[in-house]
């Protein structure tokens, strides 16, 4: 089966200072597309390149990771290939990125346009569509992009455990995959720096800063470090420095580097948006924080939450929060394992063999397999 991806994005390490946080679990899911026999064709930019600007995953290297000796079977074609499905993964309109700016500006990046390119072309050809909303972010205008003559032509997809609901186009699970085998027996941080780390950026979840962090951060000062584009701009720069001062702010990490910040953290808060919180939209910070020997701490505003975090780690406020790290705190470390231990076995159903399990069905569903 021929499978036309679409992403902005990396699949290997990327740049630093670059919004995409979704590139460890995008490299997983692919690799295991193509363990599955799918060919995968890539259809956007390719972003993976090394310093000498030449294509990362290339099938004339030789890698001791098994991941990337993989994912240099992805095919690239900027053109309009023969697929039995396109797979995107939704982008949105970003002014001055990707609309409202001329394609000759530095600032200018074809996302968008080449989204656009590839629904008109696939759609009119009748070919099965699967829409991955990784961030929530398809509105019902977005629906005349896309017009099918065909039972069962598009799917649209959320990493969200209870979906938004729509008539005209029902969305299905995928849930953001993780390789449980490797996080499992992961050991708890023992030398603690931070009660409290967050690799993030800031994208709309200031209410809760003011409500949970802020808060925390004035009780224990100095106590709590995050990573992401909290000072990239001058003036958000300003005002995250006057309003949330008790928090140590450093720049983006890549990736595979965020454990430079978690290894010397205690906890970390599952922040989310509001329309995450009502749809239990976990983003993929569950299992990252897991992977690093940190202890998930959940938040009771986000429905179905329980099912993936130990109820003891769950808050409803910032006073929950101060008494949960206190709890955390005064344990052994033995007992920190456990708790530990406790939010690792929650994560089966972000296992990546769990995922391309529910991914196949939805094949089916699409009678494509």
């Amino acid at each position: 089966m021929k499978i036309g991806y679409s992403a902005w994005g990396f699949i290997g390490d990327g740049i630093e200072d670059s919004p995409d946080g979704g590139r460890l679990t995008r490299a997983l899911f692919i690799e295991h597309l193509i363990k599955t026999n799918y060919e995968v064709i890539w259809l956007q930019q390719n972003r993976d390149i090394d310093k000498n600007n030449e294509p990362l995953f290339d099938i004339n290297k030789s890698y001791d990771d098994d991941q990337k000796n993989t994912l240099c079977k992805i095919n690239y074609n900027d053109k309009f290939p023969k697929l039995d499905v396109l797979f995107i993964e939704w982008r949105w309109k970003i002014h001055d990125r990707n609309t409202s700016v001329d394609i000759s500006s530095k600032y200018y990046t074809p996302d968008y346009d080449r989204q656009l390119e590839l629904l008109s072309y696939y759609s009119s050809n009748n070919t099965k569509i699967i829409i991955w909303d990784k961030d929530e972010k398809i509105e019902k205008d977005d629906y005349k992009l896309f017009t099918f003559n065909v039972d069962n032509s598009i799917q649209i997809l959320s990493p969200a455990v209870y979906p938004i609901k729509d008539n005209e186009y029902p969305r299905k699970t995928l849930l953001f995959p993780c390789d449980l085998d490797k996080i499992k027996n992961t050991k708890v941080n023992t030398e603690i720096r931070y009660l409290l780390g967050y690799v993030g950026s800031q994208y709309e979840r200031d209410e809760q800063i003011y409500k949970y962090i802020n808060p925390f951060s004035c009780h224990f000062p100095n106590n709590t470090i995050f990573a992401g584009n909290w000072l990239k701009y001058p003036e958000l720069k300003k005002r995250n420095l006057v309003n949330f001062p008790r928090i140590t702010f450093v720049d983006r990490v890549l990736p595979k580097d965020m454990g430079r910040i978690y290894n010397r953290c205690l906890a970390s808060v599952l922040l989310c948006k509001k329309n995450y919180a009502e749809h239990c939209h976990i983003t993929q910070r569950i299992h990252e924080v897991a992977a690093n020997g940190v202890i998930a701490i959940g938040l009771s505003e986000q429905k179905g939450i329980e099912n993936f975090v130990d109820g003891s780690l769950i808050i409803s406020d910032a006073y929950d929060l101060i008494e949960v790290i206190e709890y955390i705190y005064r344990k052994s470390i033995n007992d920190r394992q456990i708790l530990l231990d406790n939010n690792i076995n929650k994560l089966e159903p972000f296992d990546i063999k769990n995922v391309m399990s529910e991914f196949n069905n939805i094949l089916r569903c699409m009678n494509l397999k």
